[in-house]
């Protein structure tokens, strides 16, 4: 029996005296050209059967040398070949301007250059060759791809386009020409195109994933969020193991928040392909959904948790109202710098939740003292000063801000909201909260801020418009509740005053507001005294 390697020279012999029989323009007289050996074979057929079994068993150099014994067009393909693979372009490209000087291997020879100036960023030459390549067979799926692939690479996006449409006349159902479309289309910032383009991709080649990852990121940009959960469930439908659809898919409901959505899509991943990276979201979606103690159990088998994960721990605890086991897992300081922020806002969130507002004011102005980059620890020092008897250092610390960062929305609503609750500066504070208002225009406390300071400037009814606002988005806060009842009073609106005092009474959670107290009993004693004057008749008759 003969050996397999000698089967397979056999084989490449045969296969070279059938390609070579019809190739007159290889003569005797060129085998030599470049090689002395008197001894050396001048049959070419050895040296070209020779030459691809060495290239075929990775021996570039052989296959180089024995290809340099023949000094033809057919060879000097070949070597360009071999020289474009292991990077030295230059030669490769003057063989390769040979093979095209002769006029031989014309559509090979111009692919390959085409690559070569590719390869070295020469775009104009290589779209130049690619272009004659597909003038010359503008039905050839193949050249068009590259030319379209190659006209993306510069931008020319309406140019790929108009290639693809040309190969789609013939291949109108083609998922290759198609995904290629796509993306000529995404570059070109028609996401309409794009996506009907993606969904003639799943339609034609149901199993190409990634067709389906891209349109439902094309739906996503065109806010379609509905036919953006119906391609990732068909992604998952056509592929149930595609752990890159559960992701997409929960990560829809995170934006969404449909956590529990989230979360249940995750905890199917798991059963199918467990991994850290999916445990550690799901761990995260379960503190957001408040299952603090289904967390815990993810973080408590950990072997050996890091930093961030007895931060996640003391998040959990605190969402028990386990306040000192929090402070026990709590790292003090992290070598993560990014991270230490979020420490001291824990820290502090904690003790000021245990009653400790002194300490946890005292670990936000340790952290502000060494390091006034991180400005929620601003807000949030600001914030308890502001609420607990020290005004003043909280606008010093707001005005910190402002100084590093002058359009800051959260100091200047702050800043801007003391001023016009202590009834000073008004028209700037005004200014103020127009500017952070601007910046987030969506932020009912900014719009609460803004109805409070034009309460302040007696201009009732604006205020109204923009307490109305701020409770349409916060309709449980107690401090929102309040001051509309403190503007619907001041409107003559008693009643109605009296049915904000009280919503806001019932939201108080563990502030006492004795104010608030006073405010109620003080409607309460002036309605009755109206009633027993005879001016009820309807409840809100005396209000219009």
């Amino acid at each position: 029996m003969p050996h397999p390697k000698n089967v397979k020279l056999i084989a490449l012999i045969l296969g070279a005296i059938v390609y070579l029989a019809g190739c007159s323009h290889i003569s005797g007289d060129m085998v030599h050209a470049r090689n002395t050996n008197k001894h050396a074979p001048k049959n070419p057929y050895y040296y070209f059967v020779s030459a691809r079994y060495a290239q075929d068993n990775g021996n570039l150099k052989e296959a180089l040398d024995l290809y340099s014994h023949v000094d033809d067009p057919y060879s000097w393909l070949a070597e360009a070949r071999i020289y474009y693979v292991i990077g030295d372009t230059d030669k490769a490209l003057y063989l390769v301007k040979r093979v095209i000087s002769k006029g031989m291997y014309m559509c090979d020879a111009l692919e390959l250059r085409a690559e070569i100036h590719a390869s070295n960023s020469q775009w104009d030459e290589a779209i130049e060759d690619a272009s004659k390549l597909f003038e010359r067979h503008p039905d050839n799926r193949r050249y068009g791809l590259f030319l379209a692939d190659l006209e993306m690479c510069v931008s020319h996006f309406k140019d790929a386009r108009k290639i693809l449409a040309k190969l789609l006349n013939t291949y109108s159902d083609d998922p290759g020409i198609l995904y290629m479309l796509s993306k000529a289309c995404l570059g070109d910032k028609d996401f309409k195109c794009a996506m009907h383009s993606l969904e003639k991709v799943v339609k034609y080649q149901p199993d190409m994933g990634q067709a389906y990852m891209d349109l439902g990121k094309v739906q996503q940009i065109l806010g379609d969020l509905d036919g953006e959960e119906k391609t990732y469930k068909a992604l998952l439908a056509e592929l149930p193991g595609s752990a890159a659809g559960y992701i997409a898919l929960s990560d829809l409901y995170i934006r969404q928040k449909r956590y529990g959505d989230a979360l249940d899509t995750l905890k199917q991943l798991m059963k199918l392909k467990p991994s850290k990276e999916v445990k550690e979201k799901v761990m995260l979606l379960e503190l957001k959904k408040g299952e603090y103690n289904e967390a815990l159990d993810i973080l408590k088998a950990k072997k050996h948790p890091n930093d961030r994960d007895r931060y996640y721990m003391a998040f959990a605890y605190a969402g028990l109202k386990r306040w000192k086991d929090a402070l026990m897992v709590l790292p003090e300081t992290s070598s993560d710098t990014g991270f230490k922020c979020d420490l001291v806002l824990l820290r502090s969130s904690i003790l000021e939740s245990m009653g400790n507002v002194d300490n946890a004011i005292e670990v936000l102005e340790d952290a502000w003292d060494v390091d006034t980059s991180c400005k929620e620890i601003g807000y949030k020092l600001a914030n308890l000063m502001e609420s607990h008897g020290k005004c003043n250092k909280g606008i010093k610390v707001a005005e910190e801000i402002l100084k590093r960062y002058p359009k800051d929305p959260i100091a200047l609503n702050f800043l801007g909201y003391v001023w016009a609750d202590k009834g000073v500066r008004l028209e700037k504070a005004r200014e103020m909260i127009k500017t952070a208002l601007n910046a987030r225009p969506d932020d009912c406390f900014i719009m609460d801020s803004m109805a409070w300071v034009l309460f302040r400037l007696h201009r009732l009814k604006s205020s109204m418009h923009y307490m109305k606002m701020a409770l349409d988005k916060c309709g449980q806060d107690p401090v929102l509740n309040e001051h509309m009842g403190d503007i619907q009073s001041a409107m003559g609106r008693k009643s109605r005053a009296l049915d904000y005092y009280l919503k806001a009474w019932v939201n108080r959670g563990k502030s006492k507001q004795p104010g608030l107290r006073i405010k109620i009993n003080s409607l309460l004693e002036k309605l009755k005294r109206a009633r027993f004057n005879g001016q009820s008749g309807s409840r809100y008759s005396h209000e219009q």
